[in-house]
């Protein structure tokens, strides 16, 4: 038994809060979050309360972390350029979204749909499509996406989302997709709708464009985060737990 520290990074605060395990005695704190570098802002929040609240380093037992900081720089839109490979006739499927429009009936007159997360210019199709049941349909061209990938690569579009019909059910498309613009443009980063949600949700292309569209800052606030967190003044296998829970960077293969 032990102490437990839980850190909520936010865009403006950073929240802390000590539990006592065995009592259920709780210590809170709030300090300046640090949006150039969000872990610097996290190791002091731990810091800070360790002091204020007099816990010795080694009685702590596990750190939890949550963040807002992905929510922020989506709301700000704060986030790279995107591409997305779709199925072929579903160009326009973020465009159509759920045809909700806020207030009455009439207000569909006059309302503006808020701009694309991918605009409708950088939405490419393939002819590779599954079936309901996940059996192949029509295959994967390997020339039709490495010119995709090409095309992208000249225009500069480093994040790459791919979103196919019915992924949930067999992902090798997708993985055939990713495998093949890697190869033609491995500077790119790119995620699959399968690996993010893997059941039927429709708005399982929103997100993974999302994820991606944020994924290009998230692997370097990680790695700044793993870094200091090394430096933290708690038991190493504290450390190493938390170590384990935080996102890992990742690279473009």
């Amino acid at each position: 038994m032990g102490w437990r520290l839980a850190v909520d990074i936010g865009g403006t605060f950073t929240d802390v809060v000590a539990l006592e395990e065995a009592t259920g005695r709780m210590h809170l704190l709030k300090v300046r979050s640090t949006p150039g570098d969000p872990s610097q802002g996290f190791v002091e929040a731990i810091d800070q309360i360790l002091q204020a609240a007099s816990i010795p380093a080694a009685e702590v037992a596990g750190v939890f972390h949550g963040t807002t900081v992905a929510t922020n720089a989506i709301l700000e839109r704060k986030y790279d350029v995107l591409g997305l490979i779709i199925t072929r006739g579903y160009r326009e499927a973020l465009e159509c979204a759920r045809q909700t429009v806020p207030g009455e009936f009439g207000d569909i007159t006059w309302w503006i749909k808020p701009p694309r997360v991918v605009p409708l210019e950088l939405v490419r199709e393939t002819s590779a499509r599954m079936d309901v049941q996940g059996r192949e349909m029509r295959p994967v061209k390997p020339e039709e996406i490495t010119a995709i990938a090409r095309d992208f690569k000249a225009r500069k579009i480093r994040a790459i989302a791919v979103s196919l019909l019915h992924s949930y059910r067999n992902p090798d498309h997708e993985e055939e997709v990713r495998r093949l613009v890697q190869a033609a443009y491995p500077e790119c980063r790119i995620s699959i709708s399968s690996e993010i949600i893997t059941k039927r949700p429709p708005p399982r292309c929103m997100r993974v464009v999302s994820m991606r569209r944020f994924g290009s800052r998230a692997p370097a606030a990680a790695s700044r985060r793993r870094r200091r967190f090394r430096a933290c003044p708690l038991p190493p296998l504290c450390r190493a737990r938390l170590r384990a829970r935080l996102p890992r960077p990742t690279m473009p293969s």
